[in-house]
């Protein structure tokens, strides 16, 4: 639960350093830096290529916020629109996971 407030203190922390207060970047925090620095999905998962058979629509990178949370109590807000791979949604639950 503490990933509720990592990001006030990561971008407060980020944002108060002189290099992102506007002296060296143009920016003012690292958050879009490092979400980009680490996005490795293709073309087609990021929405620019149209896609093609066995590839899907990926609509957040691996380093960005949380979408949801793993509980079985107030499905209410886990209301995001999940991509996934369905061939490995199937071994998952075949496996019992």
């Amino acid at each position: 639960m503490l990933s509720l407030i990592s990001y006030i203190f990561q971008l407060a922390l980020t944002a108060a350093a002189p290099i992102y207060r506007g002296f060296l970047s143009d920016t003012d925090c690292r958050w879009c830096s490092l979400s980009q620095s680490c996005d490795d999905r293709t073309m087609q998962e990021q929405g620019l290529e149209p896609l093609t058979i066995g590839n899907i629509l990926v609509k957040k990178t691996r380093f960005d916020s949380v979408g949801s949370y793993l509980s079985m109590s107030d499905q209410f807000y886990n209301d995001y629109d999940y991509s996934y791979d369905a061939e490995q949604y199937e071994l998952l639950k075949a496996e019992g996971i």
